[in-house]
């Protein structure tokens, strides 16, 4: 039976009734359409993972924080102390909060470009022609805003990127309002779709404009954004000496386009000038002049010197000319510019440029392996951002042959191709078991390192050599689990892949956990389990080694017996750990590989052996500690060490060579037939360590042949007589 409410009672429970339904229609109209607003900008990848985390965090933290509140106005009776205030102090409190609500939303509208910009790199704004109009709509309102320059160039930018034909109709209005440098970049991305119906709006700045940049573009859109004859003696009025360089170099190029014989006669000569003027700004503009000629004709004769000018921006912006142009016979050009840090960039630039032509001019610097590291991966990053069908064919072509950091830098330029297209089309060509066999291949790499390193521990080496090789074991581990992180992006979502990459290499122990859990989710590849125990290392176990290695260098130097003796007993201790976790590993990989337990000795040996699939550091490692334990190395190892790129290889086998000479192993006439060979190396530190040799040995370098000799029999075999064949 329902009670009879009357009186005060009666008010009371109305209100409470009243309270509640404006409760619930709030909460089901404003706060829960204002989740999708809030939450609408930002990309769908992770638009769910960060609503989640807001709800499933934030708010029981938000009303926790409430109801402390709550509880510290009961505990110190705050409405007593209030008295009649309490409505006061209540207002004043709601409309505090609602003040930062409005807040929250106002910057959140305020970031709304940039947050669409991080969105746009999955979503093609262009195939959606309402979300085009929105964008549209929010950058006009963006740009007419008194944002910061970096703010309104990047959404210039942005608006380039997403709809470069009719860009012109949303910033041919704002021109006036920018600063020079806003116009100045505003019309360089007009000039790719001119359109005569802005001419007015350009052609005014063009007479009003005190910025050379602004004068020079506006002059360019003018001229080619006209229907009719171009005005010839209008451009002729720039050519003058007290015109700035970048105005003078616009015009006489336009006029090298448009003009008549006498005209382009007059620009070749203006040209021509500045090319070889004394001033280095002068030069620069020339050359930025000729990038927008279709000919060079005579100018190009100047192209050779200014590749070697003193001035770092005239050799840039000439790469860009050679490109441009499509000037052939300059090529090689752009090949030796990518060779320099300095010119490194523009050189890239100019081969992006380039597109298909440039796969044989980048496939000749990829082929070189005695071209430096940086410059090969700068090849590899290149061909990734051309991002043809041409240069991915190259790419995933290349990719069952390629080893170590080659198979890395393929990897990374195919993943980092836009929209995915370059692992959709690795993925087509390859198959998905084609995929698992290269993943496959990184765990076989990765399982023979663990075998290196747990045949080291058992053999107890007490060489300090042996921690080298350690180190260079791990190293190759780590490498082996980057390329196979690449690699599982190829069949896995993306981001998922690059989470769990993340987690595994944080150093925390949860972390870790989190990244294998999330892997274990994921792949569903034939070897999961190995896989997964062989990235389930233990970062503690390895910075208490490197932190009890460091500890014993010091107290080497410092003389400390006793100390190095502890330090000694707590590296066996971790040995023993890291033994048990390495036969786990191996435990694991079988039906992968074979493992059979090897000396230290035999164990070095076989990884020369599979030098080709190790890095180059694994193989000096070798060397020294071969050299250390007074070891016998292959033939084959040898020689091929001592053709190596990397100097540091090539001085590790001479090393290895001077001792077994020393202990009389090596004929003697032989080995100072070999030695001053290497006396011109490429390496600085071979140079040196053989002419101290040479040096100490009173030998006569006139006359000697540098290595390597061309016909590939340089190293007479009789020295490795005493060696093993192999």
């Amino acid at each position: 039976m329902i009670p009879r409410i009357e009186g005060i009672g009666q008010i009371q429970f109305v209100t409470i009734i009243l309270f509640k339904f404006l409760y619930e229609l709030i909460h089901f109209t404003l706060l829960a359409s204002i989740g999708p607003v809030l939450f609408q900008p930002i990309p769908d990848s992770v638009r769910s993972e960060i609503q989640s985390s807001v709800r499933g965090t934030a708010e029981p933290i938000a009303t926790g924080l409430i109801g402390l509140s709550l509880f510290a106005a009961i505990y110190y009776k705050l409405d007593g102390r209030l008295g009649e205030n309490w409505i006061l102090a209540l207002s004043v409190v709601m409309l505090f909060m609602a003040a930062v609500w409005l807040i929250a939303n106002y910057l959140v509208r305020r970031d709304y470009v940039q947050l669409l910009v991080l969105g746009s790199g999955r979503m093609d704004i262009r195939s959606s022609e309402i979300a085009l109009k929105e964008f549209q709509r929010s950058a006009i309102e963006t740009l007419s805003q008194r944002r910061s320059e970096s703010d309104q160039r990047a959404c210039i930018e942005l608006l380039s990127q997403i709809d470069p034909k009719t860009v012109g109709d949303v910033l041919t209005p704002m021109l006036s309002k920018f600063t020079p440098a806003l116009q100045h970049k505003a019309l360089e991305i007009m000039l790719v779709s001119p359109d005569p119906k802005h001419l007015a709006k350009v052609a005014q700045l063009l007479s009003f404009s005190r910025d050379a940049n602004v004068t020079a573009a506006s002059l360019r859109y003018v001229t080619q954004a006209s229907s009719g004859e171009p005005d010839i003696e209008g451009l002729k009025r720039y050519l003058g000496d007290n015109i700035p360089a970048v105005v003078r170099g616009t015009a006489a190029s336009l006029l090298l386009e448009c003009g008549k014989t006498t005209d382009k006669a007059l620009a070749t000569k203006t040209l021509r000038l500045m090319l070889t003027h004394g001033s280095e700004t002068e030069r620069t503009m020339g050359c930025k002049a000729l990038s927008h000629l279709k000919y060079l004709q005579a100018l190009q004769l100047y192209i050779p010197n200014l590749v070697k000018d003193s001035s770092l921006d005239v050799r840039r912006a000439i790469l860009h000319v050679i490109a441009a142009t499509h000037q052939e016979k300059m090529y090689p050009y752009l090949v030796n510019a990518l060779r320099d840090s300095q010119t490194r960039g523009a050189a890239q630039a100019a081969l992006m440029y380039l597109g298909d032509e440039a796969v044989p001019l980048l496939c000749g610097v990829i082929d070189d392996f005695n071209q430096p590291d940086a410059v090969r991966q700068t090849a590899w990053t290149t061909l990734g951002q051309v991002g043809t069908t041409t240069t991915l064919d190259v790419m995933v072509q290349r990719l069952n042959t390629q080893w170590g950091e080659d198979r890395r830098n393929i990897l990374r330029a195919i993943v980092k191709v836009d929209r995915e297209e370059g692992i959709e089309m690795a993925l087509g060509r390859l198959g998905r078991e084609g995929i698992e066999g290269l993943i496959n291949q990184e765990i076989r790499i990765i399982g023979q390192a663990c075998a290196a390193l747990l045949d080291l521990i058992t053999g107890k080496i007490p060489y300090e050599t042996a921690e080298m090789l350690r180190r260079a074991l791990v190293s190759v581990q780590t490498d082996s689990s980057e390329r196979l992180f690449l690699l599982m992006q190829f069949l896995y979502e993306p981001r998922t892949i690059q989470a769990a990459a993340f987690s595994l290499q944080s150093g925390s122990s949860d972390a870790m956990a989190q990244g294998l859990e999330l892997l274990d989710t994921q792949l569903d590849i034939p070897y999961k389990r190995a896989l997964l125990n062989l990235l389930d290392r233990n970062p503690e176990l390895e910075r208490e080694q490197k932190r009890c290695y460091e500890e014993l260098v010091e107290a080497r130097k410092k003389g400390a017996v006793d100390k190095g003796r502890r330090i000694y007993a707590e590296l066996d201790r971790l040995a023993k750990q890291h033994q048990a976790d390495l036969e786990k590993q191996i435990e694991s990989l079988n039906g992968i590989m074979a493992y059979d337990p090897l000396t230290p000795s035999d164990r070095l040996s076989y990884l020369l052996d599979l030098r080709h699939f190790m890095s180059d550091w694994v193989v000096a490692a070798c060397f020294h500690l071969a050299r250390e334990g007074k070891w016998d190395i292959s033939r084959g190892a040898v020689t091929s060490s001592l053709r190596a790129t990397k100097g540091f290889v090539r001085e590790a086998a001479l090393l290895y060579l001077k001792q077994l000479h020393e202990l009389k192993r090596i004929n003697d006439e032989d080995f100072w037939r070999i030695i001053p060979r290497f006396s011109q190396d490429q390496d600085p530190l071979v140079r040196q360590q053989v002419s101290k040799w040479m040096a100490s040995q009173n030998k006569n370098r006139k006359g000697m042949i540098p290595f390597p000799e061309p016909d590939g029999e340089d190293i007479p075999t009789a020295v490795f007589n005493f060696l093993p064949q192999g």
